[in-house]
């Protein structure tokens, strides 16, 4: 075969800007010059040809399933799909490169047009185009016949008469373009009607361009009617990478006749491509060793059990076992390719964020010699608690047994691990993590009998089923009175709305939230909702369960479709055949979440998928958690729950709680434990005092629930502050030690003042304020029960009205939210304190000390005709004050004047007082005359009661006494 001439000079026409190629060569031409730079490759071109109607509005595997697929699937338990739509069912634009050499296969046509190139004694080239009688004329030669002729056979008779018309010269022919044809597509296509392609196109373009193949049409019998011929293509070998006919080019006026879809057959479970294949033309059927071919053949290599699901004369489905791989499934089968087994043996797995995590041979291979791999527990590992998940071999049923990594790798603690081990290490931080659900864990429970005890306590709120699981934990200090420190095991802040995640909350949320109300330990939403119901019961990944899962999880079920063509109905809901099951098959990303694995390497930071990576039931894994914790508490630098295996010692828990505070007792190591006798049923609590000096105590091993508590070294300092103000030298806030008096503090303030008074002064005391506060509950509590007994009287002339009730519960609730101010009547005067110790109060943190200076007025209120304040005078007595501020007023009760001291007491003033020298009526007292309430109504005496407690603060008690007169 002669070769193709070209001779690439495209950098000549780009070397003269503004001429193009068609230019350039006839400027070739007129010169006298051959052509010899247009050849086909020169210039490659690319024809595009658009589909004829508009592309899906759905991508092919969200098209709505088919009739067929929708009864193959409802039979076979999961979705299957029409094989090679999704590829041949859509249309889409052909792209037809007319670049490089044409085949000596092609077969030319009238508008061909050819390029014979001519090279020795005669050096030129022509361009000639296969006219309607499909010959070629070209200068000196006789006309040569092309149409329906091949390019190869072609070119030989065309280099044969230039050998004999030209002397010493050799002749190249090529395709310079390709003509246009047209072609008829109908049948089951989505688009129907006459394409124009090139002589290059295929079957295949053309059904692209008519919009695919509708799935009701066939592949497998797609024919093209050529004059009196019939060619059928089979479509399968497109997709199968085995084409031949399918990609013979087309002829002008080929019709394109799709055929309705034939026999199917169907495949499911363990194959490269399940779904619903046609048979081929002609075939009844299909062996089981060619079809499992046809759908990619099996995943893995292995040994399989095969079933076909076969629908009798009764129309109803059987399921029977193949033997033989010969045997050969007819229309309407499903072939059902399953593992025979699907379990390793003698494997045990390291699990963990660690970088050698993965499996193992089990075949006598120690926990030690696991662990003690460079790098096995990570970069930050937690040594106190491990756990192995064990499977027992003849109930197939997992349990959980700690261990102790740092006694593992000490040599103290190993084992030997078993086939289909799971050995799971922590990091810190998963550590971290696992100690916030455990004490959430806690809390819940104990809400929970609390509520039981008490039905209408709130304690713990009102949840009944709040979904869970815990996240990243904030740095943040623990505030709920179990010590904890920062970077330990601090619980996210409640009132953020992203922490419901990682918090327990009342009602269903997300959040490190333990399912204890009814439900045992849910951390993800769609786990088990009842308690003792297991999301993974024993983690049985049954195939039968796989296919419900997989086949629910796709909303394939029920799911309806809008109307489009035939698939305009309701999917059927799955109804499982006795002994049908399936595992996963090609599409991983839908059918694997149906297992629920987890990657063995992944950092855990939900409760949720720490259980699936261990195979068990979440609320298994959280009372296995719970049951491995105990407490530390006292002089250490964190506080707080922590995990343990068997053999944690003292002296490691205490490093893993980031060692003991400067203020630690080592003499004084306080651990309460409980040893349990199961067989007997008896357990006996003792509490032991230990030293770390001593090697026993530091060795001492720690049993689950144990209460470590580290003693403190008892000092004086540390107590807390008071604060000083007023007339003192120094004023602020004092750092006090224990037992340490006011006379001590005054002198460290530097002494009093020259203007300083300290007979006012001004004393408070936080637990005299709450106690204050206290006897206000009580006061306001028997008025109103008063009130009550007021409004109950069966007299109407000394029953109260309704509008005085509602005036005295205003008051009522005037003395109950009365601020209580906590003053104490003290000695501040230092010479008085100095000749009378006992005198001198201890003081308390947060005491408040105010010493005025020297006042020189006394105040006169209430019922007098002029309350003001009046200078101070030695020789005045209290009536001499009342009478200097006008005398009583009308409406004075004389026999109620109250005279307020400076440092705070109160006593009633009597008759006899009056003639008192200027001692009783020291500076700044204030005298108060109440008011004469008979002859008052009930209204009037409740305004005055209230204008009392605004001007005087005086006592609840004896308010109370002024509104029963």
């Amino acid at each position: 075969m002669a070769a193709v001439g070209c001779c690439v000079v495209a950098a000549n026409a780009q070397s003269l800007p503004g001429i193009s190629a068609d230019q350039l060569q006839q400027l070739q031409q007129n010169r006298g010059n051959p052509v010899t730079n247009l050849q086909p490759g020169v210039y490659p071109q690319t024809t595009v040809i658009e589909p004829q109607m508009a592309p899906a509005p759905m991508q092919a595997n969200r098209e709505p399933p088919s009739r067929l697929e929708q009864i193959m699937s409802e039979r076979a338990g999961m979705r299957l799909q029409l094989f090679g739509y999704d590829q041949l069912g859509i249309g889409r634009s052909v792209n037809i490169p007319q670049m490089g050499a044409m085949q000596d296969s092609y077969i030319l046509g009238p508008g061909d047009e050819v390029v014979v190139t001519l090279r020795g004694q005669e050096n030129n080239e022509y361009r000639a185009t296969v006219d309607r009688d499909g010959q070629i004329v070209l200068p000196r030669l006789n006309p040569v016949s092309a149409a329906g002729r091949s390019l190869g056979q072609f070119r030989q008779d065309v280099v044969a008469a230039i050998q004999r018309a030209y002397v010493s010269t050799q002749g190249f022919v090529s395709i310079g373009r390709v003509r246009q044809i047209s072609v008829l597509v109908s049948g089951e296509v989505r688009s129907p009607g006459v394409r124009t392609l090139t002589g290059l196109s295929t079957t295949v373009d053309a059904i692209l361009v008519s919009g695919g193949v509708k799935k009701t049409g066939s592949l497998r019998n797609v024919k093209i009617l050529r004059g009196s011929r019939e060619i059928t293509v089979d479509l399968y070998s497109v997709l199968t990478g085995q084409a031949h006919a399918s990609t013979a080019a087309l002829a002008d006026g080929d019709r394109i006749v799709v055929s309705p879809l034939g026999k199917t057959v169907a495949i499911a479970g363990w194959v490269r491509k399940q779904g619903v294949y046609e048979l081929p033309v002609g075939r009844g059927g299909i062996g089981v060793r060619e079809f499992i071919n046809l759908a990619g053949g099996t995943e893995v290599r292995g040994n399989y059990r095969m079933s076909v699901l076969r629908v009798g004369a009764d129309g109803r489905g059987n399921m029977t076992q193949i033997e033989n791989e010969r045997s050969t499934l007819n229309d309407g089968d499903i072939l059902f390719v399953q593992p025979a087994a699907n379990e390793s043996r003698s494997v045990a797995t390291l699990s963990g964020n660690t970088p050698m995590a993965g499996q193992y041979a089990a075949n006598g291979t120690k926990l030690s010699q696991v662990l003690k791999a460079p790098g096995a527990l990570g970069t930050e590992p937690y040594t106190l608690f491990g756990a192995i998940s064990h499977r027992d071999p003849v109930t197939k049923l997992r349990t959980l047994i700690p261990f102790t990594p740092v006694a593992v790798l000490n040599g103290v603690e190993d084992m030997t691990l078993q086939s289909d081990d799971i050995v799971r290490v922590f990091t810190a931080a998963e550590a971290r993590r696992l100690f916030a659900v455990v004490k959430q864990y806690r809390l819940r429970r104990s809400a929970e009998q609390e509520r039981a005890i008490n039905p209408q306590s709130t304690l713990g709120g009102s949840s009944t089923e709040p979904a869970a699981q815990f996240g990243s934990l904030q740095n943040q200090t623990d505030q709920s009175g179990t010590g904890q420190r920062k970077n330990l095991r601090q619980p996210v802040d409640p009132s953020n709305p992203d922490a419901r995640q990682q918090m327990p909350v009342p009602q269903s949320a997300d959040g490190v939230d333990p399912r204890f109300n009814n439900s045992g330990m849910d951390m993800q939403t769609d786990a088990s909702s009842a308690y003792g119901q297991q999301a993974y019961p024993q983690q049985n990944y049954s195939q039968q369960n796989y296919q419900q899962q997989n086949y629910q999880q796709q909303n394939y079920p029920q799911q309806s479709y809008p109307q489009t063509g035939d698939a305009n109905q309701t999917f059927p809901q799955t109804q499982n055949l006795p002994g049908q099951s399936f595992a996963p098959a090609q599409d991983a990303e839908n059918q694997l979440p149906g297992l629920n694995l987890v990657s063995v390497s992944k950092e855990m930071r939900r409760l949720n998928d720490l259980a699936k990576q261990l195979r068990v039931d979440d609320l298994v894994l959280i009372n296995f958690l719970n049951d491995r914790a105990i407490n530390v508490d006292g002089a250490v630098q964190g506080p707080g729950l922590y995990l343990i295996g068997p053999d944690a010692d003292v002296q490691s828990v205490l490093l893993a709680a980031g060692g003991l505070a400067r203020w630690a007792d080592r003499t004084n190591i306080e651990i309460l434990t409980t040893t349990v006798d199961p067989t007997a049923g008896r357990s006996s609590t003792e509490r032991r005092v230990l030293s770390l000096a001593d090697p026993a105590g530091s060795s001492f091993i720690l049993a689950p629930r144990d209460e470590l508590r580290v003693g403190e070294v008892f000092s004086n300092a540390g107590i807390g502050s008071v604060t000083v103000q007023g007339q003192v030298r120094r004023t602020g806030t004092f750092q006090i030690v224990r037992g340490e008096r006011l006379s001590e503090l005054l002198a460290r303030a530097g002494g009093l003042t020259d203007s300083a008074y300290p007979y006012g002064t001004v004393f408070l005391r936080r637990s005299a304020a709450l106690k204050e506060q206290e006897s206000f509950r009580r006061q306001a509590a028997e008025i109103q029960t008063q009130l009550v007994m007021a409004m109950s009287r069966r007299d109407a002339g000394s029953k109260m009205a309704p509008d005085s009730f509602s005036s005295l519960q205003t008051y009522v609730e005037e003395v109950r939210n009365q601020k209580p101010l906590g003053r104490m009547t003290v000695i501040a005067d230092p010479a008085l304190l100095a000749a009378n110790p006992t005198a001198d109060p201890i003081l308390e943190p947060n005491d408040v000390i105010y010493i005025p200076a020297r006042p020189y007025s006394v105040a006169v209120l209430g019922e007098v005709l002029q309350p003001t304040s009046i200078p101070f005078r030695p020789d005045m007595s209290a009536k001499d004050y009342i009478d200097a501020a006008g005398g009583y007023s009308q409406f004075a009760e004389k026999s109620q004047t109250v005279l307020v001291l400076p440092d705070g007491t109160a006593r009633r003033v009597e008759s006899s007082w009056f003639n008192f020298s200027s001692e009783t009526v020291p500076p700044g007292s204030t005298i108060y005359v109440a008011r004469d309430l008979s002859g008052v109504d009930l209204h009037q005496s409740i305004v005055d009661i209230v204008s009392v407690v605004s001007q005087l603060a005086v006592t609840a008690a004896s308010l109370a006494v002024l509104s029963k007169q």
